[in-house]
């Protein structure tokens, strides 16, 4: 489904209406995934738009350089497409997950970012953790953000789970294990009555989530005591 805002977004309001109609087709094409990054060749783009191949190239260069869409090898990516997901759906946050598993490094770096691709890695290792360690009314089930929240917080077998995640990703070992105590110091700061931490004052607060923009911002900022705000995925 395409948001009517399509239309009105500040960036495709100010398209020609051939970029318009290729870049609707690169949300609506027969070839889309859940994930936002694909398999398409340039020829069908052509054949099934009705845009010549050399106005395809040059409007998908526009597309990069603004960072929107990227173009590589044959596989075609959509930025923040997997943000306007319904990511609260265990199906489709499973689904997205699958998809990202056949796409190839470079491209979902490049899409989604150094960081976000350890989105899967660390949503996995937190809820099978706190599954095992979770007792909840009317037997096992899943755990609430704030259960995996408080958890991970608590366990430091889960925290290193988490910096043996990123250590896979390339991230240094004591870089990964200062972030999570900044991570953490951050977030577990009490309020001046000393009644809720940091990440409770939150309307809304998933670990995996706040992890992930984490590793995404923390080489924008300076190595010291400032933290990132973690105000959730770009």
């Amino acid at each position: 489904m395409v948001d009517t805002i399509f239309w009105e977004d500040n960036y495709t309001a100010n398209l020609d209406p051939i970029e318009k109609l290729l870049f609707l087709y690169f949300l609506t094409n027969s070839s889309t995934s859940i994930c936002g990054i694909y398999q398409v060749t340039l020829k069908k783009i052509a054949v099934e738009t009705g845009i010549e191949r050399e106005m395809v190239e040059k409007i998908l260069l526009r597309f990069s350089k603004d960072d929107k869409i990227f173009y590589k090898d044959g596989w075609l990516g959509i930025k923040n497409f997997v943000k306007h997901q319904n990511q609260n759906s265990p199906k489709i946050k499973k689904g997205i997950e699958i998809e990202l598993e056949s796409v190839p490094e470079s491209m979902k770096n490049l899409v989604l970012g150094k960081g976000i691709d350890t989105l899967s890695h660390l949503n996995s290792n937190l809820n099978s953790n706190s599954n095992s360690n979770t007792k909840r009314e009317g037997g096992d089930k899943s755990p609430t953000p704030s259960e995996i929240t408080k958890n991970f917080f608590s366990n430091q077998e889960q925290q290193e789970l988490i910096i043996s995640t990123l250590k896979e990703k390339g991230i240094p070992e004591q870089l990964a294990r200062d972030e999570i105590k900044k991570f953490i110091s951050y977030w577990t700061e009490l309020n001046p009555s000393g009644t809720k931490e940091r990440w409770q004052q939150e309307k809304a607060f998933e670990v995996q989530r706040r992890l992930t923009t984490w590793f995404s911002n923390f080489g924008k900022f300076n190595k010291s005591t400032k933290a990132p705000q973690g105000r959730g995925i770009a």
